[in-house]
């Protein structure tokens, strides 16, 4: 059982409050109220041990940490490791933000936070967040979403961005590498603790065996 003691340091409910607080005292973008509060609710609720595995690529715009991960995966498993981290697949919301994503990806097509809601009667109709909300914003490639042919048949329900930074609609059976966005920079384990996928379904720092991780320490400590 992992042994985690209570941190004497701001908990993530608060820096989460500190950030909104911030983000409204500063106006925020006007693009990006819904999108960036439904990535703010999901993380206020996080462990304190929680973390992300250390990203091939990263940046910051917007008040949003963008991770890049390299391990190709279905969307639905991209989706879920995000969630694992305390974050969620990456969502455009604005021409900005769209930007600070494409700068990380390389030269990989790469998920993106949108999913094409079953039962459409067009190619463009019913594109979602990964919390199933309306998609804010869209940089669909030219001809796309095709759905393969054209014509609306559910065979391509999911969004990659290209290399160009326009967007594609993809099976989402499809593995590709992914985008994690975070409403604050997430813990990168330190001090001998690795973060690893835990039975909860989500990612914690954890120690070798005979030593537990000490959160205002992040580092890992003699003792069970």
């Amino acid at each position: 059982m992992r042994n985690v003691r209570t941190p004497a340091v701001m908990s993530r409910p608060m820096l989460m409050g500190l950030a909104a607080l911030l983000w409204s005292g500063c106006g925020g973008l006007p693009e990006a109220t819904d999108s960036v509060s439904e990535l703010q609710t999901q993380q206020a609720a996080l462990a304190p041990d929680q973390c992300a595995p250390v990203p091939a690529a990263q940046t910051n715009a917007g008040g949003i940490v963008y991770h890049r991960y390299a391990t190709g995966m279905t969307w639905a498993n991209a989706k879920a490791d995000c969630t694992a981290m305390g974050g969620r697949l990456a969502v455009p919301f604005n021409s900005a933000s769209n930007s600070a994503i494409h700068s990380i990806i390389g030269t990989d097509l790469t998920y993106i936070g949108l999913k094409q809601a079953s039962g459409q009667s067009s190619t463009s109709a019913g594109w979602q967040t990964p919390e199933g909300n309306p998609a804010p914003f869209f940089n669909w490639s030219s001809g796309e979403p095709n759905d393969m042919d054209g014509v609306e048949n559910g065979h391509q329900d999911c969004a990659r961005m290209y290399t160009t930074g326009a967007w594609d609609d993809v099976a989402c059976t499809q593995v590709s590498p992914y985008v994690c966005e975070f409403a604050v920079p997430p813990l990168q384990c330190a001090g001998g603790s690795s973060c690893a996928l835990g039975t909860d379904s989500a990612y914690h720092c954890t120690c070798p065996t005979g030593q537990h991780y000490d959160v205002q320490r992040n580092a890992c400590v003699n003792g069970p």
